[in-house]
This record gives C-alpha cells, structure tokens and sequence, in this order.
C-alpha cells in the first residue's frame, strides 16, 4: 500500500481498528451470533483496493442484497 502498510493491515485498518475509533465494539469482525455487513470481493487481497469498485456480493445485516456472483 502506498503508506506502507501491509494488504491485511490497511484491510484490519478499515474494519476492526476503525470500529474502535468510532466506539463501535460489536462492529468490525466476524463472530459467530451477530449480524454482519459484508462486501464480498472476487480476488485476493492482493487485488485490494481495485476490486472494491466490483464486489461479487453484499450481505446488509445478515441478507443478500446483491449477488453478482451468481
């Protein structure tokens, strides 16, 4: 990444570590029993931050809202 960061560290920067900067606890990672909001990407996170503008699926709270993968 252009500021040095590793792929998993930028992409841990933009869901766990920024839940806890905006006080949100039960935000940011996968636990078995909540809900989740996801933006399921096709390709590894060496293609991140490319495919984002493309996601395969987005899961809103624990449904699918869309599903180009289909």
């Amino acid at each position: 990444m252009d500021a040095g960061y590793s792929l998993v560290a930028a992409i841990r920067c933009a869901t766990l570590n920024g839940a806890g900067l905006l006080s949100l606890p039960e935000k940011g990672e996968l636990v078995i029993g909540r809900q989740a909001t996801l933006v399921v990407l096709d390709g590894g996170p060496d293609s991140f931050p490319v495919n984002l503008a493309r996601p395969a699926i987005l899961i809103s709270s624990g449904r699918v809202v869309s599903n180009q993968a289909a």
